[in-house]
């Protein structure tokens, strides 16, 4: 049963991230002062950085995705469980930052705690069953 939630939960979080990438400019609008424009030099900068974060985003899912596809993690119910907790969270939290115009610098916070966390459970895990892995064939 967990499997299937990882697995939708990863895929639920890829979704609501590209969802970000179209439709930024209302919590990019949020982080400048008022009296800027949309085609100001402050705009662009920190429309630099919510694509940058997203594209890191993505690519920790895709390191994930990696994970989960090897097998390598799939069967581990610890990272199972942690990683379907966080990118729920994730799922949730980002849908509240794009329907309400979350300020743009609250989405780092997301990023940190539901894409690296995971993230760096995920290549910690793969590593160890990896060496697991390579321990038993050294042994034959």
């Amino acid at each position: 049963m967990i499997i299937p939630t990882r697995f939708l939960s990863l895929t639920v979080h890829l979704i609501t991230t590209l969802s970000l990438f179209w439709s930024r400019e209302p919590n990019l609008l949020s982080c400048i002062p008022e009296d800027v424009t949309a085609d100001s030099e402050v705009y662009r900068v920190k429309d630099v950085q919510l694509v940058a974060g997203l594209c890191l985003m993505l690519a920790l899912l895709l390191i994930e995705y990696a994970g989960f596809f090897s097998g390598l993690s799939l069967f581990n119910s610890s990272v199972s469980l942690i990683s379907s907790f966080l990118h729920i969270t994730a799922c949730i939290l980002l849908l509240f930052f794009q329907a309400q115009a979350w300020n743009c610098d609250t989405f780092w916070y997301v990023l940190a705690f539901c894409s690296i966390i995971p993230s760096l459970v995920e290549i910690v895990s793969d590593a160890i069953e990896i060496k697991i892995i390579a321990d038993m064939y050294s042994k034959h």
